[in-house]
Order: C-alpha cells, then structure tokens, then sequence
C-alpha cells in the first residue's frame, strides 16, 4: 500500500442524530467505551452536528476545511439537509459555532460522505497534516468522540481513548480500511466518523464501526482514492 495522502485536513470531532446501517461487516460505532476526558493538544477543533429526526443519536466526523465535514456514510443516511445544525469549536458538547448545512455527498466506494456547511466557520489555527503513510501494525493511536458512555449516558465532554492498529484490509471497491482493537476503552454508539489520530494530532483514519467491546473498524486517511475524492468536492 503505498497510496500518498497530497491535501491537509483537520481533525474534528462531530456528533449527529440519526445513525443507520452502514456497509462494514461491524455494527457501526456509537460511543467511546472507556477512555478519558479530551484535553486541548490533539483535539482543538470540534463538531457537534444535531440531526432533528424526531429522535436523538449521534455521530462524529473530521473538518476537512472551513466549510466541509467528512464523516461516516451511514450518520446521514435518509437525512435531510435542513435537520442537521453543526456546532464547532468546542470540546463541549452543543457548543461552539453553530451552522446549518446546505446540503452532503456520499461516495459509492466506501460508507463516508462530505457535508457541506451552509457558512464557512472562523478558523483561528493551524490545519493538522493528514497521514502521509499508513502507520505499523501495534501503533497506539487515540479515538475521540461525544458517543454514548458504558453507562449508556451522552457525555456533555469529548471522551478519548487509546486505540491498536491491527490489520489492514481493502473493502469490495479497494479502499483501504484498518481494524483497531481496544486499549483504555474503543469506539462504540455515536463514534462513527471520528478521527483516529497520532501524539502529534494527525488524522489517520475515520471510525466507521464498532462492536462496543474489543475491536472497531475505520477507513484509513492515507488512501489515495478516498483524498481524490474529497479533493473533487470540495
């Protein structure tokens, strides 16, 4: 696998409601199951996006610039544009810079989609690189999101935890994917779509699955397929 990641992009955190099936062979993930409260360092940009459908489960997601979210396929799946509200800039929950969407693009080849803000947010810092490589098998990454905990509550803070990379595999249409196992805790209800990231904050990979108790699955950051196709749309 030597496909290179040539574009930067942020990594965010975003929650949504209204969470579906996805296409990965795991159930999709909801919550950080263990872990610790977030502090600043790696996570200073944040998404909260409200999906009104009458019901309230959340999703997670990554800032690709000032007006783009990627995030799982599945959090948006029989979604209107106009019941989802995005909050940024906060590792509250519902807090930060709130904006509308006008509208998102899923992609064929993998369960991701790019939502479009309806009003570009003030970015006052720094993008992080993505992922130039994909990184060993045994590396130690941390997961984030605003899921639901193990006593099934949604955390008014963003929760992380310590993540495994295990193996690496390629989905039906040869997009790149890894399985992480848990360590401290692991991705589980309104998860999906998170960054997976490095000590450094570098995003290699979103969490697109989970099983609430020992391994979660994630489409890695560092396939060229996948960056070409955010570079197309946005």
């Amino acid at each position: 696998m030597q496909r290179k990641i040539t574009r930067r992009i942020l990594a965010v955190i975003a929650s949504a409601t209204g969470i579906l099936a996805g296409q990965a062979t795991v159930a999709p993930a909801h919550a950080i199951v263990g872990g610790a409260w977030a502090g600043k360092t790696r996570h200073t940009v944040q998404v909260d996006v409200v999906k009104l459908n009458g019901t309230t489960t959340r999703c997670s997601g990554i800032l690709v610039d000032d007006s783009w979210v990627l995030t799982a396929g599945h959090c948006l799946w029989a979604t209107e544009p106009s019941k989802v509200t995005v909050h940024v800039g906060s590792l509250q929950l519902n807090a930060g810079y709130q904006r509308g969407l006008k509208g998102y693009t899923g992609w064929n080849k993998a369960d991701v989609a790019l939502m479009e803000l309806d009003a570009p947010v003030p970015l006052g810092w720094a993008p992080f690189p993505a992922a130039d490589h994909y990184v060993d098998t045994g590396t130690n990454l941390a997961a984030s999101g605003w899921g639901q905990t193990a006593a099934g509550q949604w955390p008014a803070k963003l929760a992380v935890c310590t993540v495994r990379v295990g193996r690496y595999l390629e989905n039906n249409e040869h997009i790149v994917h890894m399985d992480v196992a848990r360590g401290d805790g692991i991705q589980s209800n309104g998860d999906s779509g998170g960054p997976i990231v490095d000590a450094a904050g570098v995003p290699h990979a979103m969490t697109i699955s989970g099983d609430n108790s020992t391994v979660a699955r994630a489409v890695s950051l560092a396939d060229s397929d996948l960056q070409n196709w955010i570079v197309s749309r946005i």
